[in-house]
């Protein structure tokens, strides 16, 4: 046991006049704390046993208030991870939203070229089975399929091209307005053309068909057009 009190350094003479901390097990006259004489007299065995000087009620009260600072800041911790995350999450949606808006945008401009290139494309026809021919004049062939036809055209220009890979080659033409390819592709069609019915040296036996340019070919076609 302590000789001095924990408080004011005095010898202790009378233990029934002290009371011994449960925490820091130092020894005080219980006039050096807070209780009076009445109230000491009245303490049974076991509150004296349960008895905390100041000193250690100071540091378990500044111990149970950072308990709950620790755990506020740990939740704040949280809820600024919780944040972050969805701040990363906010900018991948956000990348392929602008992905999508550039594809939609890719799109919609390659819709319009093909709306511009099938408006192009509709005054150009396709005319295969007329054989070659040294110094030929495809928009005079072109003008006699309209005659043979009975159709009135009016041709901008007329080129053969020869298809990709291949020894093939047939005619393209462009006519002056896209009602002209569809009444000369629909009279050549009930009319049955060979290439006969064009020039009397040719043979009987090949078919001359007129059809729609196929799209996207008009433009490679112009590299391929024979001078």
């Amino acid at each position: 046991m302590n000789t001095e009190c924990a408080k004011c350094s005095e010898t202790l003479t009378h233990n029934e006049d002290t009371l011994i901390c449960n925490v820091c097990k130092s020894t005080v006259h219980f006039y050096c704390t807070d209780i009076s004489e009445t109230n000491f007299k009245k303490l049974s065995k076991l509150n004296k046993s349960k008895f905390v000087c100041c000193d250690c009620k100071i540091t378990e009260s500044s111990v149970t208030k950072i308990q709950p600072t620790t755990k506020m800041e740990t939740k704040i911790k949280e809820l600024i991870s919780s944040v972050e995350f969805m701040g990363k999450q906010f900018d991948v949606f956000n990348n392929k939203v602008d992905t999508m808006l550039s594809e939609i945008k890719v799109s919609s401009i390659k819709l319009k070229i093909d709306n511009i290139e099938q408006f192009n494309l509709n005054k150009y026809i396709d005319i295969t089975g007329i054989p070659q021919t040294t110094n030929e004049n495809c928009s005079e062939i072109v003008k006699q399929i309209g005659l043979k036809t009975n159709t009135t055209i009016n041709v901008i220009e007329a080129k053969r091209i020869y298809i990709s890979n291949s020894k093939n080659s047939i005619i393209v033409a462009k006519l002056e307005t896209t009602e002209m390819n569809r009444t000369l592709i629909r009279n050549s069609k009930i009319s049955k053309l060979s290439a006969n019915n064009i020039l009397s040296t040719w043979s009987n036996e090949i078919k001359v068909y007129v059809n729609e340019r196929p799209s996207n070919s008009i433009w490679a076609d112009k590299k391929n057009w024979k001078r």
